[in-house]
């Protein structure tokens, strides 16, 4: 969970601002910042025999003042804010300079306090499903009158995106794209599967990409950018008027003001409301939901809650209260919706957990799937500047997060009501061993390790499971797809059981919903 930016040194003017805006921005042509002096400094420190310890405070000493302020700040905030501060009272000299040469305090157990010179590097971008509003699985086969096979990605679901608006359909395949300003076309069927998110990205902030996409035999081509109003952290997956059943999926608590969570979810409710009159079942599916900002897990969470009811504690080192959270805003009683489903998995966390117990610790909801991930613990944004300079972003840990009923799950969990993706129907093993990189002649060879992992994902598919041999049973989903039967794990073998299996994986997705559906 993460607390939205605070700021660490004096008040800046309106040129420092300029600075500071500059730095958040990711601008790439500010000087070098004196953070990688001070790294060089220790470097040669320990080149020298000398410890870390002495490696920072010479490099301190002997600085220029705006490092030596830099140092400062950084180390007034870990000292005064960190929550692990009191159970290394004599080790925080040692814990500061840990952070500074490594970034982060992995080796305290606390890996989410880090520092870094931008947002992007501490890992704070907000990541979605489909950041041009559609979901897809990798393809590969024949899709063209003139009998030509491709490999690409064919288009499953479509949201409110670019993507849409330009004109895309479900069941489009993408087999390639360009990018802006470019005349070169990059085709998918020669990279793994794994790789084409990044291809899809503009090279270019605010620019746009060509998709070249087959639709009926024909090629088109759709053009999409990709700006802040396609991060989409919240789809409808399914809605049931007669049955007044709504599903709705969350990926992210990442949300902004044109993008947040709750706002969304309360948007899609209220005009299914409007159509519907009531929902008797409302199911959320929060699977590999990683969390986000608290806030907005917090306010998601308050949907649900009646007035005045606990969503969450702060807490300090020692289990003493720091501040009570209680339900806020807009709020949805019984009358609008019976029943809640929940669903999370091991990848669910953070906000996610905060949000998911806000609202089953106030009797409002059953949680499926599997045991979520366990954190239990915040942090806050500093960003640290000062004389004119801004230094680095500091990421840190300050607060236990409480569940309305006093519990902590940090390295503990959620455990699910009701188990709905266990045994037969423990459809993440479809994709949990796929080998992501085709086997090349020149340039690759798979490893006997990854041969097993390619016979091991075979036999998850129907009629396979008696297989024994790893060529035996590539020539023989070669034969079955109707791919040249070479025996060897190539490209079209690769997009082709990708598809087969996210297939399965969706059913499994889709199953797991129904089960949750007839539980409620």
């Amino acid at each position: 969970m993460i607390k939205k930016e605070k700021e660490s040194g004096k008040i800046l003017t309106e040129t420092e601002k300029d600075n500071k805006d500059a730095f958040l921005r990711g601008v790439k042509t500010q000087k070098k910042s004196s953070f990688v002096v001070l790294i060089i400094s220790i470097i040669l420190a320990l080149a020298a025999g000398g410890g870390i310890g002495a490696g920072i405070t010479a490099a301190v000493k002997n600085s220029q003042s705006g490092l030596s302020e830099e140092y400062r700040l950084v180390k007034e905030k870990l000292y005064s804010d960190w929550l692990f501060k009191d159970k290394y009272p004599d080790q925080m000299e040692e814990v500061f300079e840990n952070l500074m040469v490594n970034g982060s305090l992995s080796k305290y157990n606390d890996p989410y306090t880090a520092y870094a010179k931008t947002t992007e590097d501490l890992g704070l971008v907000s990541s979605w499903s489909g950041v041009y509003g559609f979901s897809s699985v990798p393809y590969y086969g024949t899709i063209s009158a003139s009998n030509k096979t491709y490999g690409g990605l064919r288009i499953t679901y479509i949201q409110d995106g670019s993507f849409n608006k330009a004109g895309g359909k479900i069941g489009d395949v993408i087999i390639g794209v360009r990018q802006n300003g470019e005349d070169n076309i990059t085709y998918f069927d020669s990279y793994a599967p794994s790789a084409l998110s990044a291809l899809m990205q503009p090279k270019i902030e605010k620019t746009s990409v060509t998709f070249f996409v087959i639709r009926d035999g024909e090629l088109k081509e759709i053009t999409c950018g990709l700006d802040d109003a396609d991060k989409i952290p919240v789809i409808i997956l399914d809605e049931d008027v007669a049955d007044k059943t709504l599903v709705l999926r969350i990926d992210s608590f990442y949300g902004d003001s044109t993008s947040a969570a709750h706002d969304m979810v309360k948007s899609y409710i209220d005009s299914f409301l409007n159509e519907a009159g009531h929902i008797d079942k409302l199911i959320i599916d929060c699977k590999d939901n990683g969390g986000g900002y608290t806030n907005d897990g917090f306010l998601t969470a308050s949907l649900f809650a009646d007035s005045g009811d606990v969503i969450y504690t702060n807490r300090d080192y020692y289990g003493n209260i720091l501040a009570t959270h209680k339900q806020s805003g807009s709020r949805y009683g019984t009358d609008s919706i019976s029943n809640i489903g929940i669903i999370v998995n091991s990848h669910s966390a953070s906000a996610t957990e905060l949000f998911t117990n806000g609202v089953k610790e106030n009797n409002r909801c059953k949680v499926y799937g599997t045991k979520s991930y366990g954190k239990g613990i915040e942090q806050g944004i500093s960003t640290i500047y000062g004389s004119g300079n801004v230094y680095g972003v500091l990421k840190i840990t300050g607060d236990y997060v409480f569940t309305p009923a006093g519990n902590c799950i940090h390295g503990i969990g959620i455990s699910p009501d009701l188990l709905t993706a266990a045994g037969t129907n423990d459809y993440y093993t479809y994709i949990d061993s796929l080998v992501s990189t085709p086997y090349q002649e020149d340039s690759y060879r798979l490893s006997y390790n990854q041969e097993q992992e390619v016979l091991n994902s075979i036999k998850k598919l129907s009629g396979y499971q008696d297989q024994s041999n790893y060529q035996t049973a590539v020539t023989e989903f070669q034969k079955d797809s109707g791919i040249a039967e070479t025996g060897i794990y190539d490209s079209s073998t690769l997009y082709r059981l990708y598809g087969d299996l996210y297939s399965l994986y969706y059913q499994g997705q889709e199953t797991e919903i129904n089960l949750a559906i007839q539980d409620l």
